[in-house]
This record gives structure tokens, sequence and C-alpha cells, in this order.
């Protein structure tokens, strides 16, 4: 009798998390976080599977003669928009979690592929 109340509990809790993974898996995928680099002169954009989308460098770039850091401007602008993006999941993963659940103990534990 145990195991059968157990059981009707726990497909009754994977019930309650479904929906609420769906919404947060739509949400994530959606996600796209813009990271600049300290001089304002590289922007990149990822995804929010922490892809790199695109990179936008300023013109004035060239004019500056910082074309030899182009490679630390980038990878700046590309560690902003993670730290941007990982700020990003947080708040969905916290607002997603069903209240029974501590949003707080699934933060760093789910990996995006």
């Amino acid at each position: 009798v145990i195991v059968c109340e157990n059981m009707e509990r726990l497909a009754q809790v994977v019930g309650e998390l479904l929906p609420s993974f769906s919404r947060m898996t739509v949400r994530l995928n959606e996600l796209e976080c813009v990271g600049v680099a300290k001089n304002g002169l590289v922007k990149s954009v990822i995804s929010g599977r922490g892809e790199l989308v695109q990179i936008k460098i300023d013109p004035d770039l060239y004019k500056e003669n910082q074309q030899s850091q182009l490679h630390l401007l980038i990878q700046d602008s590309h560690e902003n928009a993670l730290q941007k993006l990982e700020i990003q999941r947080e708040k969905i993963i916290s607002e997603e979690m069903p209240d029974f659940l501590p949003a707080k103990q699934w933060l760093g534990r789910i990996k995006f592929i």
C-alpha cells in the first residue's frame, strides 16, 4: 500500500513539473544576450545555449588603432554576454520552478546542449 501511494504521489509531482519544464525550456531557448567589451567597440550576441550568434565591431576600432587587441575585445564581449546569460537563466529557472521545489537547488545543475 505504501509503494502505491508513493507512486501515485510521484506521478502527481511529475505531472506538475512537466508544464514548468516545458515553459522553462522554451524561454531559455528563446534567450539572446548582448555582451559589450569594456571599450564599447565590440559586441557579441549569444543564444540561450551560449552559442555565439553575431559579433558587431564598431568602425571606430580601426580609427583608434586597436585592431591588434581585437581578439581580446571579442573575448571580453563574449564573457560579458555569458555573465548576462547566466543571470537570465537563473531568473527564468526561479520563475518557472513550482513553489514546492526550491529553485536554488536546480541552479547550476541544468546543462544546455
